[in-house]
């Protein structure tokens, strides 16, 4: 008797393990889905496929092409493309149940390393912007306050 019920769960265990890897497939598959809208809604807001309509092509036949891995080569010419598509997919991934699903939840961990160098990145630009602006302003109060000096020199001068 003990066989039979050991013969019955070998098969039982082994469907069971199919179907987590089809379901983790289907996970899979639905989250490269969201990844080309995501990338393709990004794209067109920024009307990036102007420069490159294979692009959009590609996108459209083959959208397990949206890995994370190419994404920078996408978005690289089109600014502001990489935000965009890092907050939709951070958005859709948190709004759907993508429980259980391994590849989602590493999608969410890339994606908000993504986001803080992003934000590294742009804390550092605005930080150099705003250095570049004081030096300027500095460079500009020193031209003016020689210039006014010599003006002032020269306006004594002359009165003597």
């Amino acid at each position: 008797m003990q066989l039979w019920i050991l013969l019955l769960l070998i098969p039982f265990s082994s469907i069971q393990s199919s179907a987590a890897e089809l379901n983790e497939a289907q996970c899979r598959r639905s989250v490269l889905q969201l990844q080309a809208h995501c990338l393709e809604n990004a794209m067109k807001q920024l009307n990036c496929f102007v420069k490159n309509k294979e692009i959009e092509n590609l996108l459209k036949q083959k959208p397990e092409v949206a890995t994370n891995d190419k994404l920078k080569n996408y978005c690289h010419d089109c600014s502001k493309c990489l935000p965009l598509y890092v907050s939709c997919m951070l958005e859709k991934l948190s709004n759907r149940s993508y429980k259980g699903c391994n590849y989602a939840i590493d999608q969410q961990a890339e994606l908000r390393k993504i986001t803080r160098k992003d934000t590294k990145q742009r804390n550092h630009s605005n930080r150099i912007m705003c250095e570049n602006f004081l030096i300027c302003m500095n460079l500009i109060l020193y031209i003016l306050s020689t210039i006014s000096c010599t003006l002032f020199r020269s306006t004594l001068l002359s009165i003597r």
